[in-house]
Formats: C-alpha cells, structure tokens, sequence
C-alpha cells in the first residue's frame, strides 16, 4: 500500500511551528567587517574564513529555552594585523534564525591602506588560501 504524499503546505505549517515554539536547533551568525576581508577566527584559533561569513551554531535542547546564548569569543584579524574581538551573543526571543554582527577595524590602528587594498584587489582577483591568484 502506497502512503499519500505529503502537502507543502502542511510541511511549511509545521516548520513554521517548530520555530515559533522554540525547537529550532540552529541559528546563523553572518560576520561583516569593516573594512571587508578580515578573517575570523574562534578564541581557540580555528579560521572561519574571510568576511563575509557565515557562522552556525547549534542550540542544545537547554539553550533553546534562553532568552540570550553566548557562543563565544569571536575574533576579526585584517592583513596589516589589526584585530577587533567581539563576545558574540545571540538574542533567542524573539525567535530569530539569522543574526548579524561587523566587526571594526579599530580606528587608531596602523597601515589601513594595506587592508583596503587588499579589500580592493580581492573585488577583481580572486586569492585562495593557499596564496595563488585567480582572475574571474
């Protein structure tokens, strides 16, 4: 016996449930920077990659009731070297699955033109990890 197919519209009905009472599992931090290009990096060190980026987090069951998460120490670190750090907080009520947070690139730090350069040339080249350049 073949089961009847599943309606969207029941699917979306109860998607939009589980979000609006709370048991949604992940929420999404996108990262800007200021200027553009600083790479973020966890307190521990790990690299997520260049701004912007996208950071998930996934919500144990006892954090979903928060109204507020800490996730952490979350640092921005531009080429000339210049940092800014940020205790990333996410608010969970109201219930929202995408969050943002810029990072600024302090303002009495040296040699901000090495960094918005390197801003600049990254919006005509494409340079790769591992420090090979790539015109579009």
């Amino acid at each position: 016996m073949q089961r009847p197919p599943v309606s969207p519209f029941l699917l979306f009905t109860l998607g939009m449930l589980c979000l609006a009472t709370g048991c949604a599992s992940t929420v999404t931090v996108l990262c800007h920077s200021d200027p553009r290009c600083a790479t973020i990096y966890s307190a521990a060190g790990r690299n997520f990659g260049r701004t912007p980026v996208r950071l998930v987090y996934t919500l144990s069951r006892e954090q979903r009731g928060q109204d507020t998460v800490h996730v952490g120490r979350i640092i921005a670190r531009w080429v000339s070297g210049a940092s800014d750090t940020a205790n990333l907080f996410i608010p969970l009520k109201p219930w929202t699955p995408w969050q943002e947070h810029t990072f600024l690139r302090p303002a009495g730090a040296p040699n901000l033109d090495i960094d918005v350069g390197y801003a600049r040339e990254l919006e005509t080249k494409r340079i790769t990890v591992d420090g090979r350049i790539h015109t579009p």
